[in-house]
This record gives structure tokens, sequence and C-alpha cells, in this order.
């Protein structure tokens, strides 16, 4: 039995195999049972998007934008929902996608080339008027929310003419300060001493015993004596 040449081959891209029936592949049980399987998965997944389209969901919630499908007919990956300055319009990208010119175009030829069911096509994409619809009331509630967050908006207190104080005054802050210092006690050498009281140059005792020879004492009276000499 003569091997067939590579020319003779195609592949299915539904079926992810070659096959050498030509077109009668796509009437196969094979390929009808896995191209309706394809078909109706992919219905399950544009299903919660296509029950928002009477009642768009808009809010601030980002924590599933990055959230994606795979469209078999375009054969694209395609972002479910879309950002729009601070808000998320859940499943605008789908239904923006589902609702193109291009995307029926390929859906059509993906159905025909497949020899898929045509009665479920009609699940498969979005009219032009109910996407024109979804999306008029997508940006009225984005408009509705934006215009609440705008209005909320004030200058911050340091920046308003009749802010209110905010924290300690510097007099708060120097008396607690001065309250932290430790108090030293009343009876330490010194403690009296009046420290207006005018002094003149030569106000140190001379004790010069101390330094040189002699007792403390010593040093002490000889002070004593020049001190009286000095208030006579």
């Amino acid at each position: 039995m003569a091997s067939k040449s590579a020319s003779e081959f195609n592949y299915c891209k539904i079926c992810c195999t070659n096959y050498t029936e030509g077109k009668r592949h796509v009437y196969s049980k094979k390929h009808k049972n896995t191209g309706n399987r394809i078909i109706n998965k992919f219905i399950t997944r544009i299903s919660d998007g296509l029950k928002l389209l009477e009642n768009p969901l808009v809010d601030d919630d980002f924590r599933d934008s990055g959230r994606r499908f795979w469209c078999y007919a375009c054969e694209i990956d395609v972002n479910v929902h879309q950002k729009s300055e601070t808000v998320l319009l859940h499943y605008a990208g789908m239904v923006n996608h589902l609702g193109s010119l291009s995307h029926l175009w390929k859906l059509k030829s993906f159905f025909r080339l497949n020899g898929l069911d045509r009665t479920l096509l009609p699940q498969c994409y979005v009219t032009q008027e109910k996407l024109s619809g979804f999306m008029s009331a997508s940006s009225k509630q984005k408009n509705q929310i934006l215009q609440p967050s705008t209005s909320n908006c004030q200058l911050p207190p340091w920046l308003q003419d009749d802010a209110v104080v905010i924290g300690p005054t510097k007099q708060d802050f120097e008396t607690h300060l001065a309250s932290k210092k430790p108090k030293l006690p009343e009876n330490r050498v010194g403690a009296d001493y009046d420290r207006s009281t005018p002094v003149s140059s030569d106000w140190l005792p001379e004790f010069g015993r101390v330094w040189t020879h002699g007792r403390r004492l010593q040093s002490k009276q000889e002070f004593n004596r020049k001190w009286k000499k000095k208030e006579r």
C-alpha cells in the first residue's frame, strides 16, 4: 500500500488532528461531537456576560480585571472586563468583542467550514442594537459613580483657609518637653545660687596651696583674711 504524501493531509483545528478524508471529515461523527462540545462550552463561558446586557455592572472592584477568554472563531484571547478611569465595566470587553462585525463574520465562517449546528449561532454573538444599549447603560452608571466621587473630593485640612488645628501647638509641645525633664534635688549644692547677681573677674577664690603645697584649711583661712580686708 502506497504511503500518502504530506500534501494529502489536512489539519482540523477542532479535532486537533490530521485527516485525509477531505471535506467528508466535517461530517464525521467525531468532528460533529467535538465541534458541538466546543460551541456549547463557548456559550457557557459567555453566558454570564450576556446576562448583563440589560443591566450592566459597573464598580471599583478590580480583583477580576485581568480575566480573559478564548474566542474559537476569531482565534484570539479577549479581555473579559474593561477598565475605564477609576471604575471597571464588567464584561464590557467580552460584549464589545461579541458585538463586533469582525467576530460575526468569522463566526459564520467557522460554523460553515466545520458543519456546525447553525441554530446555535445566535447564542454566540451580540447584535449591534444590544451592544449599543449595553454600552450606553454602562456609560451612565460610570458617570453616576464618578460624579459622587468628584463631589466628595475636598482640599486637605492644611490647604483650607478655615482649617482646624491638627495636633498640639508649639506651646503645648514645649510644655510637654518641660514636664519630661528630670527634676534635680532641691537641697543640691548651688540650688539657692542667684544667677542674676553680677560678678567680676576676680570672683573665684585663690586656692593656691591646693595646687602647690600646704593644707587646704590653710588656704581657706588665708582666703577669709583677704576677704575681710577687702570688706574694710
